[in-house]
């Protein structure tokens, strides 16, 4: 399914331990903030960029989660082009060889001699001709101005190429917008997720005094238990090099009829399961119920001690059928 073709960690931050969005409910959460009159255009022109993009199934991915989330009457639509891997750098040479935007560069010579009073001086005069301007330009003028360009624009899409093209269809003000943006979201998850895998998990102590619990210290009573979180159902044992385990099913009826989201192993809010332990004193036993779809699970747990190794544990799971 689309869930094992593209990086999963995008979509769900959790899985690294990062209680942040997804790129799909930050794309969505900009779009949503934007005007009531263009977030329809939005949706509608979101194009890729970078090189995360190119996961197979990406596009395939990040579309359904879309489309779970957005409103149900808006047509999303999401363009991939081929050049997307260095789509971010020419969005960029664009916007530099924008008119309007080399008539704010500061040349560094400029800035040397005038320094930030420069900066002050290039505001104010762009200000006063863009004021000028608009007042000089009356509809007529206006008019003509939009047809020239009409005529123009037409003239050059048939003559070219495709990297020209691709060029043209972003150069639009909002496509232009939804460009950046959704190349400074996948830039900034690319960053996140280097950063993750470089930092070493620590625990800061800002006093100076002996920690409650020596993690170098197991107690016999507490070295096996249901420690693992984030499963329906983990063990673990009291060491930083702890074997784990966790429970893991799935329903053939469902998996027969769908391919997506039919493994439960991860707690998931999107399963939709009432799950909990009825029953756990955090030392020897616990008895948890799980209620799946077509089916109800009951996990018993039980440890005894003994040894060296915190004991020997055992767990029964019992599979209803639900009728």
């Amino acid at each position: 399914s689309s869930r094992h073709l593209a990086p999963e960690v995008l979509f769900n931050p959790e899985l690294i331990g990062d209680e942040c969005e997804g790129m799909h409910e930050i794309l969505s959460g900009s779009i949503r903030r934007s005007d009531m009159d263009v977030r329809r255009i939005l949706y509608q022109n979101i194009v890729l960029s970078g090189g995360s993009t190119l996961f197979r199934g990406f596009g395939d991915r990040l579309l359904s989660e879309l489309k779970r989330i957005a409103p149900k009457e808006v047509k999303i639509k999401i363009s991939a082009p081929r050049e997307r891997l260095y789509s971010t750098w020419i969005g960029g040479s664009i916007l530099a060889s924008l008119d309007t935007f080399k008539k704010i560069w500061v040349t560094k010579r400029e800035y040397d001699a005038e320094g930030a009073r420069m900066t002050d001086k290039l505001t104010q005069r762009h200000r006063k001709n863009d004021t000028k301007h608009t007042s000089n330009l009356n509809n007529d003028q206006i008019n003509e101005k939009i047809v020239a360009a009409t005529k123009k624009r037409k003239s050059t899409r048939n003559n070219a190429s495709p990297k020209e093209s691709f060029l043209l269809k972003i150069k639009s003000p909002t496509r232009l917008s939804i460009f950046l943006i959704t190349s400074l979201v996948v830039l900034f998850y690319l960053c996140k997720m280097l950063i993750g895998f470089v930092s070493i998990e620590h625990t800061n102590v800002p006093i100076d005094l002996p920690k409650l619990i020596n993690i170098n210290e197991a107690t016999p009573d507490r070295f096996w238990g249901t420690y693992r979180s984030n499963l329906y159902f983990g063990l673990k044992h009291q060491s930083s090099k702890s074997l784990s385990g966790g429970l893991m099913w799935f329903d053939y009826g469902t998996l027969q009829r769908s391919n997506d989201r039919f493994l439960r192993h991860w707690c998931d809010q999107n399963d939709q399961l009432k799950y909990g332990w009825t029953y756990h004193d955090g030392e020897s036993f616990g008895i948890e119920d799980i209620k799946d779809n077509n089916l109800d699970l009951n996990i018993q747990w039980m440890k005894q001690l003994s040894g060296q190794h915190g004991g020997d544990w055992t767990t029964r799971i019992n599979v209803t059928p639900k009728v």
